[in-house]
């Protein structure tokens, strides 16, 4: 998910740098980083937002050449890579390919996930529930499950869940207060940095994203740069 979510910046260097053709093929490395981890929520974010930014750079770079001659270029090495190495991907990939059509059971976490919300509907049941509907814990790690607790694997029924209506109303807030800050900042710097928040936010509809450390501790420095990058004078 992090790795999808670093997608938009190598893009911003091909959009203000020359040699644009050499950032959009570590984007496109980063992509297929994406595909390889197996990873659906990822993926499925990850592609759109390639694309999006495929189209807005070949919009905006005059010479389109290079950049198209990486993607040509990149196609055929995967597409001869597959069919050399077909038995290995489908080995790789057996279980993406088993489970294309569903979502990991996360829709009985989200039912569960608002039992809890109208069982405690005000503070919330915590993030370490103890009662009823206490999400599966998919870590096997001991060391790691008693740090970080089993989540509901969607942001709005994360908060819900574990914070209630007070904790939903200052999510909401800090979105508001989020959608005002691209606003008053607005220039490329920040565009590419919004485009990696859209997509936090869209891969935590289906996943932890937004309680994980690395995510959020990006997420909180593009923060500061969309605030302070009017001041910068690099």
């Amino acid at each position: 998910g992090l790795m999808a979510m670093m997608i938009p910046f190598p893009f911003y260097l091909a959009y203000m740098r020359k040699h644009s053709w050499f950032y959009v093929a570590l984007a496109s490395v980063l992509m297929l980083g994406v595909v390889a981890s197996c990873s659906r929520t990822a993926m499925f974010v990850g592609a759109l937002e390639f694309a999006a930014c495929s189209v807005l750079l070949l919009r905006k770079r005059e010479k389109r050449w290079p950049i198209l001659a990486v993607y040509v270029g990149a196609s055929i090495v995967v597409g001869v890579f597959a069919i050399v190495s077909f038995e290995k991907l489908k080995d790789v990939f057996a279980l993406f390919i088993e489970e294309i059509d569903a979502i990991s059971k996360r829709d009985l976490l989200f039912i569960n996930g608002m039992k809890q919300f109208r069982e405690y509907p005000i503070f919330g049941g915590t993030f370490f529930p103890q009662g009823e509907y206490v999400p599966w814990d998919w870590a096997e790690l001991e060391s790691f499950s008693s740090f970080f607790p089993p989540r509901w694997h969607n942001t709005l029924v994360q908060i819900a869940a574990s914070c209630g209506v007070v904790g939903l109303t200052a999510y909401v807030f800090h979105r508001v207060q989020t959608v005002q800050l691209f606003l008053r900042h607005r220039n490329v710097e920040n565009f590419f940095i919004g485009m990696f928040v859209v997509t936090l936010l869209a891969a935590g509809l289906l996943d932890n994203h937004f309680f994980n450390v690395g995510p959020v501790l990006v997420y909180s420095m593009a923060l500061a740069f969309v605030e302070n990058i009017d001041q910068s004078k690099v």
